[in-house]
């Protein structure tokens, strides 16, 4: 979970390098991430992961838009997606 958080918190701010309106900063975005066990319908579980992602000093709509982008890049969301639930919930400062 950790680490999840930790990466995608930095993919942010690489996804808002190359745009001129706002430079997110390190300070600017907080990534907490939770990891859960569902049953899989086999007899055993999965993994879920939620991310909530906090950027300061834009819109709501801005940083969700953000937030779809950085799941595009960030090594985390590539290396489980289609195999983990990863749902998001976004915040703005």
């Amino acid at each position: 979970a950790a680490g999840y958080a930790a990466c995608f918190g930095n993919a942010v701010i690489h996804v808002t390098r190359s745009n001129k309106e706002y430079k997110i900063r390190d300070n600017d975005v907080e990534v907490l991430s939770t990891v859960g066990m569902v049953a899989n319908g086999y007899g055993g579980f999965a993994l879920t992961v939620h991310l909530d992602v906090t950027i300061s000093g834009i819109s709501q709509a801005d940083a969700e838009k953000i937030v779809e982008q950085t799941h595009q890049v960030c090594p985390y969301s590539n290396a489980i997606r289609g195999n983990r639930q990863v749902s998001t919930t976004v915040y703005t400062k």
